[in-house]
């Protein structure tokens, strides 16, 4: 029985761990595409990635002030890629 739950705790931790910046902007541009137009999206890229804490990432465009409003904000869990929110033209930038 003691078997059967150790492996059980070893299958659910075994997640994908992003530590790149590439791996988590094409986390966060799936995430856009799921409610935008691929037109749109493009008019906010290139996106960059900031690790905050050590444990989630914030991602975001690059030329914040080219786009003359607040952007869309994608925070993923860093340990197993998983979005956590997106917030629309709320989120802090720096």
């Amino acid at each position: 029985m003691f078997f059967c739950f150790q492996l059980l705790l070893s299958c659910s931790s075994t997640q994908h761990n992003v530590t790149d910046e590439a791996s988590v902007i094409k986390i966060a541009e799936q995430e856009l595409l799921s409610s935008m137009k691929k037109d749109d999206l493009e008019d906010l890229q290139p996106f960059k990635a900031v690790l905050i804490e050590d444990n989630t990432w914030k991602v975001y465009p690059r030329d914040i002030a080219e786009l003359g409003r607040r952007p869309p904000v994608v925070y993923i869990n860093k340990k197993n890629g998983k979005v956590e929110k997106v917030l629309w033209g709320e989120g802090d930038i720096e």
